[in-house]
C-alpha cells in the first residue's frame, strides 16, 4: 500500500531577491486549512 502522507515542513532556498517570501504569502493565502511557520527577511545592502 502506498505511503499517503503529506509533507510537514518545505524548505525554500535561493538568491536574495528571487521570490521565495512572496511564494510562501501566495501559499499561504490559497490553503484551505491552519497554517503556521516562519520566514524571515534578509537585510540586504540596499536596507
Amino acid at each position: 500500500m502506498a505511503d499517503k502522507t503529506t509533507p510537514k515542513n518545505i524548505l525554500f532556498i535561493g538568491s536574495p531577491g528571487c521570490g521565495k517570501s512572496t511564494l510562501i504569502e501566495k501559499i499561504v493565502q490559497r490553503m484551505n486549512r491552519p497554517c503556521n511557520g516562519f520566514f524571515t527577511n534578509d537585510k540586504t545592502d540596499e536596507d
